[in-house]
């Protein structure tokens, strides 16, 4: 079975955990459509040098799969993006970059996945008409900065999710110090629908011991601290995410943003794997068929002109 083969996927990821679902007359079932945005807020500051600077430009990586249940001629497409190789224009600029994708699907097609990453806006979607085909779309921009001695960063925004469920996303907020040799201190704010939690922003923030742009440098010898970080969300999809710098020195750092959608009980995404989640759904439609010769259509990433 599909879904049998997608809980023991995200098992191997080390994040299987299960989800309800819902939306059509199928128990269990997903909804038929859904999408997730999030829209930069107040600039950070950083692309003017205060209260420090970005260390590089947006890198970003989009993934996008359909497949019908039933094998046919055109059964499962595939579409995938890197920022690196696209133009230069479409990775500089203030968060996110500029590019978009979208899977060509036949005139009475239903099935669909789409994905956009636009200067200060990201956002996912798909849409299906039988409960038992695929969709998926996720997208996974990061991008490292440096802290100047005793200042703050807010990344900040607001998250919007659209489904069939019809109910209100909570957010949530954990703290990772358990990855030393990833990052000093890690924080992520989660902000998903919990009846149907394949659909969300996950905003992340991490603390360094080195600049992540030229590994093997001086080591700070930074130890996590729980004023590290503060955040502020509500039901709304309002979010805001700080890091502090409580020393004398530079700090590095790095934001990242995960979002997704797909229609199935997949498990919630944690931070630790969200990039190994982007790589596991680009392959997801070639694996899980058990017969038939599933054509894989695809379609270059379509950069688009900065403003």
């Amino acid at each position: 079975m599909k879904m049998a083969w997608m809980i023991a996927s995200a098992c191997a990821l080390s994040v299987c955990g299960a989800a309800q679902a819902g939306g059509d007359s199928t128990p269990g079932s997903s909804p038929g459509s859904a999408s997730a945005t999030f829209t930069l807020g107040t600039p950070t500051g950083l692309d003017t040098g205060e209260p420090g600077h970005w260390l590089a430009d947006n890198g970003f990586q989009a993934s996008l799969v359909t497949a019908h249940e039933v094998p046919g001629p055109n059964d499962v497409q595939s579409l995938n993006i890197k920022s690196r190789l696209l133009d230069a224009s479409a990775r500089a600029g203030t968060p996110f970059g500029e590019a978009a994708i979208d899977l060509p699907k036949p005139p009475s097609e239903t099935l669909s996945a789409q994905a956009s990453i636009g200067h200060g806006s990201v956002s996912t979607g798909f849409h299906v008409d039988r409960h038992d085909d695929e969709a998926s779309a996720t997208i996974n921009w990061q991008r490292p900065f440096v802290l100047n001695p005793f200042a703050s960063v807010t990344f900040s925004g607001i998250a919007m999710l659209t489904n069939s469920m019809g109910s209100t996303p909570l957010p949530r907020f954990t703290e990772d110090s358990t990855r030393p040799d990833s990052y000093v201190h890690q924080a992520a704010l989660i902000f998903r629908d919990e009846a149907f939690a394949s659909n969300g922003v996950n905003l992340i923030a991490n603390i360094f011991n080195e600049n992540p742009t030229a590994p093997g440098g001086a080591v700070q010898q930074r130890l996590p601290s729980f004023d590290d970080f503060t955040y502020s969300a509500d039901p709304l999809g309002n979010l805001s995410l700080t890091v502090h710098n409580h020393s004398n020195q530079l700090l590095f750092g790095s934001f990242e943003l995960f979002a997704y959608s797909w229609n199935n009980t997949a498990p919630v995404p944690e931070p630790a794997t969200w990039a190994l989640m982007v790589l596991g759904l680009a392959g997801m439609g070639a694996a899980k068929r058990r017969s038939g010769a599933g054509h894989i259509g695809s379609t270059r990433a379509r950069a688009i002109p900065s403003t």
